[in-house]
């Protein structure tokens, strides 16, 4: 498997002005301008890359040959079964364990503990593994489940055993069928559809089967038009000869849009693009959990077994990632998140993350070289979903410790893999051009290209805006 070079792109903006902008994908952009030169002889695993155009005498861009130490994946059986039987044996990021009742992952055979106790655990150098000097066979790496599915099995198949109750299944089954009733009517004839949208200014979001949260934006859009626009909805359901929603279902229309939100904007926030950073997940999970105990705490009619389910859900498949130090230190490391998650999600292990993130450091420090070298962030901030567990004013002062390279170097280190395989599908696809035959035999070349235009489209847009400015 060939390793990771992780640069520092606004460093390599400083010492080369050959391109002002800052690339999406910098390695691809900057590759025919640094070129490999030496290796740190305290440290082999950072590498240092010249400028072939500006020839710095002793400034260069440092970059770093790690492997990947885990690798996320669907959460499918065949990929399940596959590192399982091939891949690294660790600590490191146990599997989510799954219900035998979860219909989109299939059992794993079982293996013999015996026979596996028999096996010797064989420790392959990283380095030698770099210099091809091991003969051993390539191992896949740790296996990591995606979060965005996990987070749908949540809200799909453990949301459904609160059905169990008999008062949110009568509540359930009566207002989300009459919902399909509306929705099927939208579909199927422009007739109903264009009456929808005269009478609401709107037409209905309507559910698919491909993404859970589909099913939860449509009950928000229909619940806020019960809210806002009541008598229009009811107009609507009599011209089209549905059976109209009485003030107990749009209570519970309400509710279920207010529990589950906690649910959908987590999801939002794992599979995109912008916070796609080992370290983000735990701080998305950890104010989950604290908003669902807020719902469930200011009275709930017909929603208090769901928002049981799904904490028993999250803690089920989340539980081994919320306790697991590599998962912690990524984000102790994240600038944003440091340890005001975890001050407010389990004091009681904030002094033990502390004490390993300040051994980890101390480990760097002694193994890297420092360089006064530093560099600014301009990341935009997002809404108030971590509003619970960060705090800005401490963080600022955390923030300005991203100057010293090691932090950065941990930063990179710890946060190379991606919570979610969304955001990697997300930024590769275009539309509904992705599982095609053409897709599935790209070589390396054509799939280095097709990521360098789609992370740099953006410079097609401003080239229009420039040809087209008067002179």
């Amino acid at each position: 498997m060939s390793h990771v070079c992780a640069f520092d792109a606004p460093a390599a903006q400083t010492e080369c002005r050959v391109h002002q902008d800052k690339p999406q994908n910098p390695w691809p952009h900057l590759k025919d301008f640094f070129v490999f030169k030496s290796v740190d002889e305290r440290n082999a695993s950072v590498l240092f890359f010249p400028c072939v155009l500006c020839q710095p005498k002793e400034t260069a861009i440092k970059g770093h040959r790690w492997l990947p130490h885990w690798t996320t994946t669907d959460n499918g059986s065949n990929f399940v079964k596959a590192f399982s039987q091939f891949g690294t044996e660790a600590d490191l990021l146990p599997d989510i364990p799954e219900s035998a009742a979860d219909p989109d992952v299939e059992g794993i055979e079982d293996v013999d503990p015996e026979a596996e106790a028999m096996d010797e655990v064989e420790y392959i150098s990283v380095e030698a593994t770099f210099d091809g000097s091991s003969g051993l066979g390539h191992n896949l790496p740790v296996h990591m489940k995606c979060a965005a599915h996990t987070f749908s099995l949540v809200a799909s198949v453990d949301a459904d055993k609160a059905l169990g109750s008999t008062v949110l299944k009568s509540a359930y089954r009566k207002a989300i069928a009459k919902a399909q009733a509306l929705w099927n009517q939208q579909t199927r004839s422009t007739v109903p559809a264009d009456y929808i949208l005269d009478e609401l200014k709107r037409r209905l979001v309507v559910p698919n089967n491909t993404r859970w949260n589909s099913t939860y934006d449509s009950a928000v859009v229909l619940n806020d038009l019960l809210q806002q626009k009541r008598g229009a909805v009811h107009r609507v359901m009599t011209q089209l000869k549905l059976q109209s929603f009485p003030d107990s279902e749009i209570d519970f229309l309400k509710e279920y849009a207010q529990v589950m939100s906690s649910v959908a904007k987590a999801l939002i926030k794992i599979q995109g693009e912008d916070q796609a950073y080992l370290g983000s997940l735990l701080p998305t999970v950890a104010p989950t959990i604290v908003k669902l105990k807020e719902a469930k705490s200011k009275g709930l009619l017909y929603c208090s077994n769901l928002v049981d389910a799904i904490q028993a859900g999250i803690t089920k498949r989340f539980g081994p990632l919320l306790e697991d130090q590599e998962c912690q230190l990524a984000a102790a490391f994240h600038p944003k998140f440091c340890l005001f998650w975890l001050e407010k999600h389990n004091y009681s292990q904030l002094s033990r993350v502390k004490k390993a993130r300040e051994n980890v450091v101390e480990t760097a420090l002694r193994d890297t070289v420092e360089e006064g070298s530093s560099t600014t962030s301009n990341e935009d901030e997002d809404d108030d979903f971590f509003s619970s567990i960060t705090q800005p004013q401490a963080c600022r002062s955390h923030r300005s410790m991203k100057s010293k390279p090691v932090l950065i170097n941990l930063f990179i280190k710890y946060n190379t893999a991606i919570p979610s395989s969304a955001a990697l599908e997300l930024l590769f696809s275009i539309g509904k051009d992705i599982l095609r035959a053409k897709r599935a035999t790209l070589s390396e070349a054509n799939f280095e290209r097709l990521m360098f235009l789609k992370g740099n489209t953006h410079h097609l847009e401003e080239m229009e805006e420039w040809l087209v400015k008067p002179e």
